[in-house]
């Protein structure tokens, strides 16, 4: 793959890289795509989703259940080569609509990943633990 992608000017492969590293690449990419089949909750779609990158994901990923195809983000239904394929040509065709893309994605971002939320998730867990234990 990282040989055929030399030979186009406008897209890359990376492989392993630092998270540092890996965020910096996401906040300066145009679109994410993440083709795992297992991954419940990929790190880099949520780095991505934060930074406002619009992403593509299979749907077997626990990332997906979060978007709306085309809206918030892409989701591949077939996770195979050909599937991608098909889902990355679609997404093409909407390239005007990826920066519109990526600040609903930002939004989901906000509402169930950043920070602030999992403060306060976390702040409920432990009051609940804490009066259960009272109790």
């Amino acid at each position: 793959m990282e040989v055929d992608a030399k030979n186009y000017e406008n897209v890359s492969v990376n492989g392993e890289l630092s998270h540092e590293d890996c965020v910096i690449e996401t906040e300066t990419s145009d679109l994410v795509i993440i083709p795992s089949r297992s991954d419940t909750l990929p790190i880099v779609s949520i780095d991505a989703l934060g930074a406002g990158v619009p992403i593509m994901c299979t749907k077997q990923t626990g990332t997906s259940q979060y978007l709306e195809n085309d809206k918030s983000g892409f989701i591949i239904e077939q996770s195979t080569p050909e599937g991608i394929a098909k889902a990355l040509q679609h997404a093409l065709e909407l390239s005007d609509k990826w920066h519109n893309i990526g600040l609903e994605g930002q939004k989901i971002f906000k509402k169930y990943f950043s920070l602030d939320v999992f403060e306060k998730n976390l702040s409920t867990v432990v009051e609940n633990l804490l009066a259960q234990k009272r109790s």
